[in-house]
């Protein structure tokens, strides 16, 4: 039962906080792309910001996206899930990536992957698996920013970028870049399919990502990595 649940957290991970919102937002030909809008080498450790995912079928995630740790060559990113299809997989997933110092300029920007689905140890996921593999990060097009707005959060007024782009499978896709919200600098992104000939009013959201708080007090959850576990056998 422990192997069918930590196999379905590493599906999830790939699925939901690798290759969900993050990699829908900002696809290219050649792999998923998770929008990075600041200088990731930059950003304060500890730097979080926690966000609200809605699917087009309703269902409600929460996520987080935080800066736990940093050396002279690597940034260690956690993306945390809850909610979801995260339920199935003891609750929360946490997703921890070491990544190159610039992943926007590498084209193996990933050196690790832990992924720890609930109360169970981490595991250590294959950097050769296909859907880390083809997980890239990209700085906004410039050519594709479409104004400046501001986007209330609570009291506060974030000054933001808003770019537009349509990924492979053709899906519009709108990011809300701030550089005032750490690690990445996504404030808002939304999918939809493209409007169909005929059609005058936008298509129905398939993905909408909001900005509900951040934050810099953050602290890894997976706190010793040298007790990671390999995958193990899928139980028959």
């Amino acid at each position: 039962m422990r192997s069918r649940i930590l196999l379905t957290a590493i599906a999830l991970s790939s699925s939901v906080v690798l290759g969900g919102p993050s990699s829908s937002a900002a696809q290219s030909s050649g792999g998923r792309m998770i929008p990075v809008g600041m200088e990731l080498s930059k950003v304060l450790v500890g730097s979080w910001a926690d966000y609200q995912v809605t699917q087009e079928n309703g269902t409600v995630m929460k996520s987080r996206w935080a800066l736990v740790a940093r050396d002279k060559d690597t940034n260690t990113i956690e993306m945390i899930s809850e909610g979801g299809p995260a339920a199935a997989a003891g609750g929360k997933i946490v997703t921890q990536l070491v990544l190159e110092s610039d992943p926007t300029s590498s084209p193996d920007p990933i050196k690790s992957v832990l992924v720890k689905a609930g109360p169970n140890p981490p595991v250590k996921v294959p950097t050769s698996m296909p859907n880390i593999q083809s997980q890239k990060f990209k700085k906004p097009d410039p050519k594709a920013m479409v104004g400046r707005e501001e986007i209330g959060l609570g009291a506060k007024k974030l000054k933001v970028e808003r770019y537009r782009e349509t990924s492979p499978n053709g899906n519009v896709v709108d990011i809300w870049i701030s550089k005032e919200v750490p690690p990445f600098g996504v404030v808002r992104l939304e999918t939809r399919p493209p409007v169909q000939k005929g059609e005058s009013a936008p298509a129905p959201l398939k993905m909408k990502m909001e900005l509900v708080s951040y934050g810099k007090d953050a602290k890894p959850s997976i706190t010793d990595p040298s007790k990671a576990v390999d995958i193990p056998p899928l139980a028959k």
